[in-house]
């Protein structure tokens, strides 16, 4: 399951997600939205083995969505779906295929961008998570023929799989991805942006090892990323592996090429090792982690957001209350020996995949799940859960 959510000019939330069952599925609500009852579903889509779903709200309030599937092993479909108004309802959405990019098909979890010309991007990768290509549309998207694409990022073939993220402000696109070397790096692009040459690299900016990064850019261009830096190789220097696994977060306000212009600090913990989601809206950056413990959010809403006194933080959801609130896991679990029904040995819920939004008065925060059980003498199966959706005020 992959979650989306972002909160619309006139207050409106939305979500999305799919199911391991290929629902796609989309959700809004204008008030109350604490309350299950407040918030209206639609189902736009029941497809075979679906991938991540991202969304997107313009300042008209039309909503944008794109989300991929897969009918066998090397058959893949793209699919944009919009939707004016009444969008609660299937019936006021329009569908189209896309056609796949050449060089990447496989989704990367990294939002769709829509600038300010009304423009949207996002993120696909080759199956090895060694090229990122972008996907674009200036406008008319509803055609196939309005969308462009191209190979904007590679890292070296015999390296380890990369992380790619995006994010906008204006008519800019931001960009940041391992580059297979244990360094996270940053290019931006203002025009003609499906080719690589119109990107801006910068050198390696920080230590990173493995996949869980967000980047997030406030209207007026000032950039936040947040990842959980992972366990850097052996030969990595001692003062950067001291960090190894906690969460990070660092702010720019210009010339973000250049390491200097960076700003921040660890947090200390070990948040963020199943996913980190980031963004900027309403004067504030939050951030949302998913970690063995239960989900966290922080806030920083008085800039200055690479300072750690700007940031407020607050426990979401336990894994505790998490598992009191899902199916018992255990019930879930088949294991026998020598042929008798026997009990798991661990059976749990947890939590991962956030995504984050800031509405006028609140966060909101959707999460998805993985169930793990362990029978005796054997390895740990894990399964997909059911989302959780939090309205934190």
């Amino acid at each position: 399951m992959s979650t989306q959510v972002a909160a619309g000019s006139n207050g409106v939330l939305h979500a999305s997600h799919h199911t391991s069952g290929g629902r796609i599925a989309y959700g809004q609500c204008a008030e109350g939205c604490g309350d299950a009852q407040q918030w209206q579903w639609a189902e736009l889509d029941s497809v075979a083995f679906a991938q991540n779903t991202r969304l997107a709200v313009g300042a008209d309030q039309r909503v944008h969505l794109v989300y991929s599937y897969s009918s066998g092993a090397f058959s893949h479909t793209l699919v944009y779906a919009t939707c004016a108004s009444g969008c609660g309802a299937a019936a006021n959405w329009t569908k189209t295929e896309l056609p796949m990019p050449a060089d990447c098909d496989s989704p990367q979890n990294s939002g769709l961008v829509l600038d300010a010309q009304g423009r949207l991007s996002f993120l696909m990768s080759d199956f090895n998570d060694r090229k990122a290509c972008l996907v674009t549309c200036a406008g008319n998207c509803s055609s196939a023929a309005s969308w462009q694409s191209g190979v904007v990022a590679s890292i070296p073939q015999n390296s380890p799989r990369s992380a790619f993220v995006l994010a906008g402000h204006g008519t800019t696109l931001h960009m940041l991805f391992n580059d297979g070397q244990s360094a996270l790096r940053y290019q931006s692009c203002t025009g003609q942006c499906t080719s690589q040459a119109s990107w801006q690299l910068s050198q390696p900016l920080f230590w990173h090892a493995g996949w869980q990064l967000a980047l997030a850019a406030s209207p007026q261009g000032t950039l936040t990323v947040a990842y959980n830096q992972g366990t850097l190789p052996a030969n990595a220097p001692a003062d950067a592996k001291a960090f190894d696994n906690q969460l990070h977060l660092f702010e720019c306000t210009s010339n973000c090429g250049a390491p200097s212009s960076w700003v921040g600090f660890s947090t200390g913990v070990t948040d963020g090792e199943h996913g980190v989601a980031i963004t900027a809206g309403n004067g504030q950056v939050a951030v949302a982690t998913a970690q063995t413990s239960g989900v966290k959010a922080y806030v920083c809403g008085r800039g200055g957001c690479g300072s750690p006194s700007s940031w407020g933080a607050g426990e979401i959801e336990t894994i505790t209350s998490l598992n009191a609130a899902m199916p018992d896991p255990t019930t879930l679990a088949s294991c026998t020996v020598n042929g008798q029904p026997v009990a798991p040995q661990h059976a749990a819920w947890h939590p991962e995949k956030p995504a984050i939004a800031v509405g006028a008065d609140a966060l909101l925060i959707q999460v998805a799940t993985n169930g793990l059980h362990t029978c005796p003498g054997l390895s740990p199966v894990s399964y997909p859960g059911n989302g959780r959706m939090h309205f934190v005020r």
